[in-house]
């Protein structure tokens, strides 16, 4: 089936946070937005069918997940990641970052300590921070255009006997590595002898580029051993553009591990999906795989245009070809701007609203985080806009 990637979808009276936020953050209203990550592309035709059936029964009460469901979580997990899991395994939340709230306040107690790896996406640091607990940081390192795991640091701080936690990020965002066996056994392994629990952020687990020959690998797949220590934060959000109808699914083997995040789920009066969360992401691990397929490649493609340009038209510029995720790191340090000043320059100057890097921790300052899942010609306009704006202020340099 052919699908219409470069479809402009006009988002502008949707209630969209992406599109709807500028003016509370004084953003111009010409600004193309690429900060965000959810895809600005419609979704899958079965998962629109799934949603339009469900609202055509025209009752909402409260809903429960069926034993189909849990069968398209494991169907999706053993064809798409050569993972086993059981239905039992699955535990349901609103989200990956309310579960990593679930999972701090659940597994921590005052005085812990939790290791990440700056840059990664933000709400980790504040996850930890705002329910009492320290963060320390094994801090990635950037060397030749790519980054990579400091394992001495990382060791070095899980022997602290307050280190409790490890929430590791793969695919990381916003960097898009997708971490090897041998990077992912080194730390688990590192965990174990250190009796640290492992929160593994897997939420882009379906965003691989194909044409790199990497395959995701879940953390816990490595052994029974690893798995029976790790908690998996996975969703079908990001993989199929429906953040917005929040569902995730939390991957737990070990019984009293998720008994355990299930009771401080429970503590909050959360419940289950809404009704069109559940008939979307089921239609999506039956129906979508296609479609995400087509998605990938375009947003591949996206990826491949924007190295292209930078290449050849702008030399102080760098961008990271990652492996995965639709989110580019585009490194900005050449331009000589502090932080502040890269942000007003490219939202006020280019008008094109990314991330900026510092959010992410402080080696991220310089960056930028671009989202490309869009039309191809939004892509370019963004592209051609921060060329202008860097050349018109190379002149006045």
């Amino acid at each position: 089936m052919t699908y219409d990637f470069d479809k402009i979808v006009d988002r502008s009276c949707s209630h969209s946070v992406k599109f709807e936020s500028k003016l509370c953050n004084q953003i111009s209203e010409e600004a193309i937005p690429m900060w965000i990550a959810d895809m600005d592309f419609e979704v899958a035709p079965p998962i629109a069918e799934a949603i339009r059936k469900r609202a055509d029964h025209a009752v909402f009460g409260y809903s429960k997940c069926s034993a189909e469901y849990f069968e398209s979580v494991v169907n999706w997990m053993r064809d798409r990641h050569n993972w086993t899991i059981t239905s039992e395994w699955i535990a349901t939340a609103p989200g990956v970052v309310p579960a990593l709230n679930f999972a701090v306040r659940a597994f921590l107690n005052s005085g812990d300590k939790v290791i990440i790896q700056q840059p990664v996406y933000y709400p980790f640091m504040r996850v930890v921070e705002s329910n009492g607990f320290e963060y320390v940081n094994n801090e990635l390192e950037f060397k030749h255009d790519r980054y990579e795991i400091n394992f001495e640091d990382f060791e070095h701080k899980a022997r602290d006997p307050r280190t409790k936690m490890f929430i590791l990020c793969n695919p990381h965002n916003p960097i898009g590595r997708v971490w090897s066996k041998e990077e992912l056994s080194r730390l688990a392994n590192i965990c174990l002898a250190n009796d640290v629990l492992i929160i593994s952020d897997e939420i882009h687990h379906d965003l691989v580029f194909p044409s790199r020959g990497i395959k995701h690998i879940p953390m816990a797949s490595l052994s029974s051993a690893i798995s029976k220590r790790t908690i998996t934060c996975t969703a079908p959000n990001k993989s199929f553009n429906i953040a917005g109808l929040q569902s995730a699914n939390i991957i737990i083997e070990d019984p009293i591990l998720r008994q355990g995040f299930v009771d401080e789920i429970n503590k909050t009066g959360v419940g289950s999906f809404n009704p069109f969360a559940l008939v979307a992401a089921e239609a999506g691990y039956r129906e979508g795989g296609d479609w995400l397929d087509a998605a990938i490649d375009y947003i591949e493609g996206n990826k491949q245009y924007v190295m292209k340009f930078v290449e050849e038209k702008l030399p102080n510029i760098r961008v990271l070809d990652s492996e995965a995720t639709f989110l580019l790191w585009i490194d900005f340090r050449d331009l000589g701007l502090d932080q502040w000043e890269l942000q007003q320059f490219l939202r006020h100057k280019a008008l094109v609203w990314l991330d900026s890097g510092f959010v992410f921790g402080e080696s991220g300052s310089g960056f930028e985080r671009m989202n490309i899942a869009c039309s191809r010609h939004i892509v370019e306009e963004a592209m051609n806009r921060i060329e202008r704006a860097v050349k018109s202020r190379m002149v006045i340099s």
